[in-house]
């Protein structure tokens, strides 16, 4: 009983708000944000389907660098890269 009682007291007492009203404050919006890119008209406010393209071969990305140091650290990590190796090990078995 003295829990129903205590609900109800709580109840009311939460409708007893002395905060003030919050009223939200005018705010003027640009018609056009200084970020924005300029569309040509084809494809102004027309939404653009995704192209994901991570399925998509690299090739040795690397080399666009021009980096010998980079291209030697490319070499090390093949090298002695277990996975490859395994991978290697299991395709000549699997040849012979």
């Amino acid at each position: 009983m003295k829990a129903k009682a205590a609900l109800i007291l709580v109840a009311l007492l939460a409708g007893c708000s002395l905060a003030p009203r919050y009223e939200t404050p005018q705010t003027d919006f640009p018609a056009r944000f200084k970020e924005a890119a300029e569309l040509p008209e084809s494809e102004r406010g027309m939404w653009k389907e995704a192209t994901p393209a991570e399925h998509l071969p690299r090739g040795e990305w690397w080399r666009l660098f021009s980096d010998q140091t980079l291209d030697a650290l490319q070499a090390r990590a093949r090298a002695a890269n277990p996975v490859l190796q395994v991978a290697a090990a299991r395709l000549e078995q699997a040849r012979a």
